[in-house]
């Protein structure tokens, strides 16, 4: 009977190898499973870093060209520059500091357009106002009360440019 006793000792011993076993393996996939997913996580928010700086690189160079900055021709060289990681803040440090290479700002000369000052607007409308009196009072036509008022307020007309004949 004594075997028999170690026979059942054994059958349970086998029985609760199998079910550690069984439950180590099943923890080992479960463990495997969520490594995967991990890494797939970490893969992918690599990828979309990589991208998202990739598209930053672009934005920064565009802005460096239109800018003139840099020229097209330099272009290439910073986007090595900057694809270094470790390198990429210095990099973008100094390219923050590089001056313009030529004028890229358009000026607009309206030769003065629009920018008379107050005074001549003032004369001009005083001028107005005396031709307009001058047609009212002696009932005639502009050129004459033009004239009329250009002989006796001259003082109107002192600041103001004169036409020249040719």
């Amino acid at each position: 009977m004594q075997f028999g006793v170690r026979v059942d000792k054994a059958t349970k011993l086998e029985t609760d190898f199998a079910n550690e076993r069984t439950t180590l393996t099943t923890r080992a996939t479960e463990a495997e499973t969520k490594l995967k997913a991990i890494t797939d996580k970490a893969t992918k928010l690599e990828v979309d870093f990589a991208n998202e700086r990739k598209s930053r690189v672009k934005v920064i160079l565009d802005d460096g060209v239109k800018r003139a900055v840099i020229t097209q021709a330099e272009r290439a060289t910073w986007e090595q520059d900057f694809a270094n990681e470790e390198t990429f803040p210095a990099k973008l440090e100094a390219f923050s500091k590089l001056a313009p290479k030529m004028k890229t700002a358009s000026e607009v000369n309206a030769r003065g357009l629009g920018q008379r000052n107050s005074d001549e607007r003032t004369r001009q409308t005083k001028v107005i106002d005396a031709v307009n009196e001058e047609m009212a009072a002696k009932k005639c036509d502009y050129d004459t009360a033009f004239a009329n008022v250009k002989k006796t307020r001259g003082e109107l007309f002192e600041g103001m440019k004169q036409p020249v004949a040719a």
